[in-house]
């Protein structure tokens, strides 16, 4: 991060009064993620997932909008729990910057027919899934594998979260970032809403808490906002800029790659005092690789 001010006086009135006010810049990188993401869902097909299936499908464009929209190298794929029918087989298509109709593929691979296990081996369905050396077409080594798990009940897999998390490791490479998220039922006992009800994910909340991936409640009444939080998180964006100084607020000038980012609460940014940072929301949010100037008084 640079950090430059510049200070210059203002007189007032007489000699022995005067203000200084001082103008800072500081620079933020937005990371990028030159190796690439694959982006793997673990969906719960069992029967009790008709709601959440539905409510999925039904917001799949606040995922997809910000997936389709970066200029990572990313791939998308989908496997369900049902580890006995399935094996952890990509359903559907993979998707990739190069797809069209993301939101209706997407859509086509969540909707399948919910009739699977209620014997549910989501962690050994993403031992398959994201395997390099199973899936060619999907997993690539070198990548960083964002995990997305989407269940209203527990993992039965044959392996234990530690077990679990170091095989993910062993299939990449030593520099690949994992990351599981988990949206699941709530701790302690899970959660219920007029749209949805879960037990506790419990394993899975380990997976994700180990990792540092985004929790999030299956019971949630915004699908919507919570899959764009997600989406956020996968594709790996920086979302709040902490600030040096404490900012007149009325003189932050914004940009991002040298273009002016206008303040605003939707598609722009605004100013958090409660922790001093800039907040980028929706399509404002910088994307990989840019470089974020802030300059204020």
């Amino acid at each position: 991060m640079r950090f430059y001010f510049f200070p210059f006086v203002l007189t007032l009135g007489c000699s022995e009064y005067q203000v200084v006010k001082q103008t800072f810049t500081e620079s933020f990188h937005q990371p990028d993620r030159k190796e690439g993401i694959d982006i793997l869902w673990v969906v719960d097909d069992s029967a009790t997932m008709y709601e959440e299936h539905d409510l999925l499908m039904n917001s799949a464009d606040a995922f997809i909008g910000f997936v389709a929209n970066t200029t990572i190298d990313y791939r998308l794929a989908i496997v369900n729990t049902d580890f006995e029918e399935h094996s952890g087989r990509i359903q559907g298509n993979i998707l990739t910057p190069e797809s069209s109709g993301m939101v209706d593929s997407f859509i086509s691979q969540v909707d399948m027919d919910r009739a699977g296990s209620r014997n549910e081996r989501g962690f050994d369905a993403a031992l398959v899934g994201a395997d390099p050396t199973v899936n060619q077409g999907f997993a690539r080594a070198k990548a960083d594998l964002e995990l997305v798990i989407f269940s209203d009940e527990d993992d039965h897999s044959s392996v234990d979260t530690p077990t679990f998390l170091d095989r993910l490791k062993s299939q990449r490479d030593a520099s690949a970032q994992i990351k599981v998220h988990a949206v699941v039922g709530d701790p302690p006992v899970g959660c219920v809403s007029a749209l949805a009800a879960a037990d506790v994910g419990a394993r899975y909340l380990e997976a994700q808490a180990s990792t540092e991936g985004r929790r999030e409640s299956i019971c949630t009444l915004d699908y919507g906002a919570m899959l764009a939080r997600v989406a956020l998180d996968v594709i790996g964006l920086e979302t709040s800029f902490v600030l040096e100084k404490v900012p007149e607020v009325s003189t932050i000038e914004l940009l991002v790659d040298g273009l002016k980012i206008h303040q605003r609460d939707r598609d722009g940014w605004s100013y958090n005092p409660g922790d001093n940072s800039i907040q980028f929301d929706g399509f404002a949010v910088p994307q990989p690789g840019s470089v974020v100037d802030v300059t204020y008084s």
